[in-house]
């Protein structure tokens, strides 16, 4: 049993040092295309309310992450993030039977999707190395007099033995995204309130 253990710790220790030499060397700075997608089947739920959509990035850099031991090479976005997530998100909310408009528009419904994290590191675990992604979304939401705000995460690993490549890490982030993006699309208390009609006073 304990031969049995020496010998994985030794193996995944291996395994570590391998990764780090690897990426140490000759890695260059990658440009991931964004490709998030919504797989949330369509409902009428928002019955064609007029939604006020924005959505902005509040990162500190567009920076998504480094690669190799050292952060030797970048990795950015080669679209502007803000926009990609406000595209999908908008056709994300029409399928679930809602009407975006331009967030200048005077709406009484509002929501606000702010950009908190999109960020890829690699976690250095035993027996394998794991790159991951950790994506954050702020939801602010507005209906008449009424407000509702949540916080939507999401992160995606993977076990390497070699550092991977800009394809994988590129599947790595967009999926990320694209279950960020679904758990505000899937949020029933979310979309209710979005959906709620406003109620216009009568008069005597």
């Amino acid at each position: 049993m304990a031969a049995s253990l020496t010998f994985r710790f030794l193996n995944g220790a291996i395994s570590l040092l391998l990764f780090m030499t690897i990426a140490g060397c000759a890695l260059v700075d990658e440009e991931v295309m964004l490709r998030p997608v919504s797989d949330v089947p369509p409902s009428s739920i928002g019955q064609g309310q007029r939604v006020a959509l924005n959505v902005v990035d509040e990162r500190s850099s567009t920076l998504i992450g480094e690669r190799g031991p050292d952060g030797t090479a970048d990795i950015r976005s080669v679209q502007d993030a803000r926009r990609v997530v406000d595209d999908v998100l908008n056709q994300g909310l029409q399928n679930q039977g809602f009407v975006p408009v331009q967030p200048t528009a005077v709406e009484p419904v509002t929501l606000k999707v702010e950009l908190r994290e999109l960020r890829y590191d690699v976690a250095d675990r035993l027996p394998l190395p794991e790159p991951r992604v950790n994506a954050v979304l702020k939801v602010v939401a507005q209906n008449g007099d009424r407000s509702f705000e949540q916080l939507y995460r999401a992160q995606t690993a993977t076990e390497s033995f070699l550092p991977p490549t800009a394809a994988e890490d590129s599947q790595l982030i967009n999926r990320a995204l694209s279950d960020v993006i679904d758990r505000i699309l899937t949020d029933r208390q979310l979309l209710e309130f979005l959906a709620e009609p406003q109620t216009t006073s009568q008069g005597p």
